[in-house]
């Protein structure tokens, strides 16, 4: 059934026909299309619902991945102690986020967010990488910016950066 744009009301007929299809699962772009609204009216008219007190339960919206028919990671999904175990050997072999996150069927967000829990609780995930390097020394900077009033200072530390660099 088609609908007219902007301010047409729902009606009991449709309200009821929204709260059967919900309930049969049927997906979201379904819903819309037999009802001729947009996925977007129909969102907000589920959450006007639930508001007034329609008990209409919650579900994930399918992803962009899941409408193209490729396969879908596990998000949301609980972790498990054997998944944080193998996390952690993992990372002890020196594998990559993105290593681990093919591996698990996971995302690499996931991955990482995952270490950064685990640290905070006090558990020790081994680190990759040796951190910043630093392409530029501090203490020649210092130097620069402290004795500008004797101008020989100045040349030898330019004469000892331009070294530096070279």
């Amino acid at each position: 059934m088609k609908r007219q744009a902007n301010g047409h009301r729902w009606t009991n007929e449709e309200l009821a026909s929204l709260i059967r299809m919900w309930g049969d699962k049927i997906p979201v772009h379904e819903i819309s299309k037999a009802l001729g609204v947009t996925e977007c009216a129909l969102d907000k008219q589920i959450v006007r619902m639930r508001n007034a007190g329609v008990p209409l339960y919650y579900r994930g919206r399918p992803t962009s991945k899941a409408r193209r028919g490729e396969s879908i990671t596990r998000a949301g999904a609980l972790w498990s102690q054997s998944e944080c175990e193998y996390l952690m050997r993992r990372r002890v072999d020196k594998a990559t986020a993105a290593q681990i996150a093919s591996e698990m069927n996971r995302s690499e967000k996931a991955i990482n967010g995952m270490i950064q829990s685990l640290r905070k609780q006090g558990v020790p995930v081994q680190m990759l990488g040796t951190g910043v390097h630093k392409l530029w020394n501090p203490d020649l900077l210092r130097a620069l910016t402290v004795d500008k009033t004797n101008p020989t200072s100045a040349e030898a530390v330019e004469e000892n950066v331009c070294l530096t660099i070279n």
